[in-house]
């Protein structure tokens, strides 16, 4: 169960980095738009992927620390550089903050009864967060469909 969750954390942020990149340049006119989205994608992927990694390695806080924090800077970056190296660079920042706090929770939780409820919790969160950027990224492309077909009214008229 917790490596399935592994595989589709990482999955599903996959493919969130690659629907940002390939909407790129109708975000990033808004810096604190792109700010928003690289903070969300970094941290929610790295903070559910420490709580897994926590759960799973239990009394060894120290490796899934390690291996959360450096999903969390390679999403940061990925993501981020995609816009500007200081968009990467918070990015970075945020995907760490994520890393670090999920570790810890998950291995505060990893012994209680609910774990798993928790974990079920927050694969939900995860979902919806996941669920809503990809809302917004469509509402960019429907904002830059509707700007191109006024324009190319205006050059018939």
């Amino acid at each position: 169960m917790l490596i399935v969750s592994l595989l589709i954390i990482t999955i599903l942020s996959t493919l969130t980095i690659a629907r940002i990149i390939r909407l790129k340049d109708l975000i990033q006119n808004s810096s604190s738009h792109v700010h928003i989205i690289i903070m969300t994608v970094s941290m929610i992927s790295s903070l559910c992927f420490g709580i897994v990694l926590g759960i799973l390695f239990m009394h060894d806080l120290v490796t899934s620390s390690i291996v959360a924090t450096l999903f969390g800077l390679l999403v940061g970056f990925v993501v981020g550089i995609a816009f500007h190296p200081i968009a990467s660079l918070g990015g970075m920042a945020e995907g760490v903050m994520g890393g670090v706090m999920g570790a810890m929770t998950g291995e505060m939780i990893h012994m209680t009864a609910n774990s798993q409820a928790f974990l079920g919790l927050m694969a939900i969160v995860f979902l919806v967060f996941m669920i809503s950027l990809h809302w917004i990224l469509t509402s960019f492309r429907t904002e830059k469909s509707n700007l191109t077909t006024a324009q190319s009214l205006e050059v018939i008229e």
